[in-house]
């Protein structure tokens, strides 16, 4: 049982970060990975530019939209 339930686990945890992944690049405005990569990395640099476009899709809509779809 206790493999059972650790391979469980494991598969949702993969299915939820591909599905948090693909959340943050699909949609109307393209966002790349590279995009995303690059915003993570400004909160801790200030040499990392990301676009004032990209703050806001991923900032403002995206992850916002992303957390209260798993509190749901």
């Amino acid at each position: 049982h206790k493999k059972s339930n650790i391979s469980i686990f494991i598969t949702l945890l993969l299915l939820s970060i591909t599905t948090i992944l693909f959340s943050l690049l699909l949609g109307r405005y393209s966002i790349l990975i590279s995009d995303i990569w690059t915003l993570i990395i400004s909160f801790f640099s200030s040499k990392a530019e990301v676009s004032t476009q990209v703050k806001i899709v991923l900032i403002d809509i995206r992850i916002p939209r992303i957390i209260a779809a798993f509190l749901v």
